[in-house]
């Protein structure tokens, strides 16, 4: 009849917040969501129980926003990163073709960034940033096979230099 009966119960919880002292400051994140789908994602079985969705994001930052000197400012920060997801996915309940697939994720990241006044009419911002994702993986199995039929891992590693340069054009040219 098109209409999916006792399906579709969803939790979720989420804690934020921030603690700052001084020049110094902590902030984090974490939600949660499980979810029973009620709907059919990617051909499944319309209504079935069996369908389960859950995921996670978390993080945690420390900064440190302070100056130098009267000219010099510096704001650095580091951080962790988490990501969850695991599906449960049934095709076809007469064979028990069930599809579960799951991916988790560790990131750590680490900033500087320096703002120097150099002159009344120029400023300059410099910094670096590195994010290293040093465990993530997604693995997906059908439900009775002993093998996996996805599992795969990319750590990565990115670096990147920035800086810019601001100057004030003298009003008497403008």
């Amino acid at each position: 009849d098109g209409i999916a009966r006792g399906v579709g119960e969803a939790t979720s919880g989420t804690s934020m917040g921030t603690v700052g002292w001084g020049p110094w400051t902590l902030a984090w994140y974490f939600h949660e969501r499980d979810l029973a789908s009620p709907a059919a994602p990617f051909g499944t079985v319309f209504g079935s129980p069996d369908n389960q969705l859950q995921d996670r994001r978390a993080f945690t930052e420390l900064r440190l926003d302070t100056a130098l000197s009267d000219k010099v400012g510096v704001a650095a920060r580091i951080a962790l990163d988490h990501s969850y997801y695991n599906g449960v996915y049934p095709y076809d309940l007469d064979n028990e073709d069930v599809y579960a697939e799951s991916f988790h994720d560790w990131a750590l990241s680490a900033e500087a960034r320096f703002a120097i006044e150099a002159s009344d009419v120029v400023d300059v911002l410099a910094g670096v940033l590195v994010d290293a994702g040093f465990d993530n993986r997604m693995q997906g199995q059908s439900r009775g096979d002993d093998e996996l039929t996805l599992d795969t891992a990319h750590p990565i590693m990115k670096v990147a230099a920035y800086s810019t340069l601001a100057w004030q054009l003298d009003p008497a040219l403008v």
